[in-house]
């Protein structure tokens, strides 16, 4: 999940922080009451972490006010932080995170973002061989605005979403 300054500053023009909270909060929807079948972690990254932990996979928020506070620490956050991107070394640490773990069956990573790789200078063939660099862990990518190299990640729209798998 990734949360720049820049995802709040186009919120009015093209709703993308209403997106990706409204991703979020689908997700976390969706997986209310399966906390014994699926367990899973809410990341955030913008150009001041790669790491910010909104839910943790042995907390999962239980009603809907938990819900409601994951959201307000997003856009909070996309208040607040620093410009830059840090979607390189965030999918670099979930997927090796998720390659390491033993106690899970099957592991997922969704890489949500709204990222102009080429603006940050990311390569999309970078990020592309970050998402699979491992055979044990899927992944989906949903991007918001244009992205660099047509063969994997674009989008020639803005507000249109484009989204990549590996199964």
């Amino acid at each position: 999940m990734i949360f720049f300054r820049i995802s709040l500053r186009f919120n009015g023009h093209d709703r993308r922080l209403e997106r990706e909270m409204a991703a979020v909060l689908l997700f976390m929807e969706a997986l209310e009451g399966y906390s014994d079948q699926w367990r899973y972690d809410v990341i955030g990254h913008s150009g001041e972490t790669f790491n910010l932990e909104l839910v943790k996979y042995d907390q999962p928020p239980a009603n809907e006010k938990q819900r409601f506070d994951v959201l307000l620490n997003m856009h909070a956050h996309s208040q607040f932080c620093l410009a830059g991107d840090h979607t390189l070394e965030a999918t670099r640490k979930s997927i090796a995170d998720l390659s390491e773990a033993t106690d899970i069956d099957e592991a997922f990573v969704i890489l949500l973002s709204d990222a102009n790789l080429s603006r940050y200078g990311i390569p999309a063939a970078q990020l592309a061989q970050a998402l699979s660099s491992t055979e044990n862990v899927r992944y989906a990518n949903f991007f918001y605005c244009k992205v660099t190299n047509g063969k994997h990640f674009y989008c020639n729209r803005s507000g249109a979403v484009f989204i990549g798998s590996r199964n």
